[in-house]
Order: C-alpha cells, then sequence, then structure tokens
C-alpha cells in the first residue's frame, strides 16, 4: 500500500491510500478538496472512496467537490450521517 499526506488548512492532513494490486484509491478526512485533488492529478491517480473518520468540517470539508469530480463513494460512520456530505455507506459500530 502506497501512502501519501496531503496537508490541508494550517496544522491538518489528508491522506491518500493506495492498493497498488488493484489500483484503488482512498482519501481520508479531506478537508479541502482542491488540495486533493492536486495531489490525485500529480500522481495520475482517480479516486474510488472516501473515509471520513467523523463529522467535523475538518474532516469533511471535501467530501462534496470530490465526490462530484470522481464519483467516488463517500464511507463514514451511521451515527454521523446526516453530517457528512455526500455518504453513501453507513458503518454501525460493533
Amino acid at each position: 500500500m502506497e501512502i501519501v499526506a496531503v496537508p490541508c488548512l494550517q496544522d491538518n492532513y489528508a491522506w491518500l491510500l493506495r492498493d497498488e494490486a488493484s489500483g484503488k484509491v482512498a482519501v481520508v478526512d479531506p478537508s479541502e478538496g482542491d488540495k486533493v485533488h492536486a495531489a490525485l492529478q500529480a500522481r495520475g491517480w482517480r479516486l474510488d472512496y472516501i473515509f471520513n473518520t467523523h463529522h467535523h468540517w475538518d474532516h469533511v470539508g471535501g467530501n462534496t467537490m470530490l465526490k462530484s469530480k470522481y464519483g467516488c463513494s463517500v464511507v463514514g460512520a451511521a451515527r454521523d450521517k446526516h453530517r457528512i456530505p455526500g455518504i453513501d455507506v453507513q458503518l454501525v459500530e460493533g
């Protein structure tokens, strides 16, 4: 697995994860869609998934832009479904 840190905001990161075998790419907590998009473009990667660890704006701020650009699936906690923009897959604890 290839992991790339994408600096966002003043003190945060989004994380690109690329499975080398399948070529599938995910981003964890994309606060700034434009910065994530630039990092993907620089590598020639397409985005398949957005993984949100929780609903705060500095973790979900880029969801809408990235989902509209790539058609990727948004994954997050079911308890936060009303606060995670574009959520497709709702994970239940336990």
